[in-house]
C-alpha cells in the first residue's frame, strides 16, 4: 500500500470566503423572514384596534331603543388608539323599510403609507308593534 500524504495546511481563503457567502445568505433570508413576520403582526394588531372600536360601538348603539338610533345620534369620531396610529370611525345608518334600520361602521387609518379600512355592518328592527 502506498503511502499517500495529505496535505494539512489549513482552509484555503477561497472556502472562508464560501462559507461566509453561504451564511450570510442563509442569515438575509431569516432576517427578511422577521421582517415581514413583524409588518404583518402589526398590521393584524391595527386590524384588532379597529374592530375592538367599532364592535365597542356597534354595542353601544345596539344598547338604546330603536326610536332613539339615528344618525345624528351617533356622531363620527376620531382616536389615537395603540401606538399613536391615528384612526376615524364613521358611523351610518339609514332606515331600509318600516321597522328595520341598517348600521355601518367604517374604521380608517393609515399604514405604511397605504389607507386602510375596517366595516362591520348589523341591523335593529322595531319589535314593538
Amino acid at each position: 500500500m502506498k503511502n499517500i500524504k495529505k496535505n494539512n495546511r489549513g482552509v484555503t481563503y477561497l472556502e472562508i470566503i464560501l462559507a461566509v457567502a453561504i451564511i450570510t445568505y442563509v442569515v438575509m433570508g431569516f432576517a427578511q423572514m422577521f421582517i415581514k413576520n413583524n409588518i404583518a403582526l402589526n398590521q393584524s394588531k391595527m386590524q384588532t384596534m379597529a374592530a375592538n372600536w367599532a364592535s365597542d360601538e356597534m354595542e353601544n348603539i345596539k344598547s338604546y331603543y330603536y326610536t332613539d338610533v339615528t344618525t345624528s345620534a351617533f356622531l363620527s369620531a376620531t382616536k389615537v388608539l395603540g401606538t399613536s396610529k391615528e384612526f376615524t370611525r364613521v358611523v351610518n345608518i339609514s332606515e331600509l323599510e318600516e321597522g328595520l334600520k341598517e348600521i355601518e361602521i367604517k374604521v380608517s387609518w393609515t399604514e405604511l403609507g397605504k389607507a386602510q379600512e375596517l366595516r362591520i355592518v348589523s341591523y335593529i328592527a322595531d319589535y314593538s308593534g
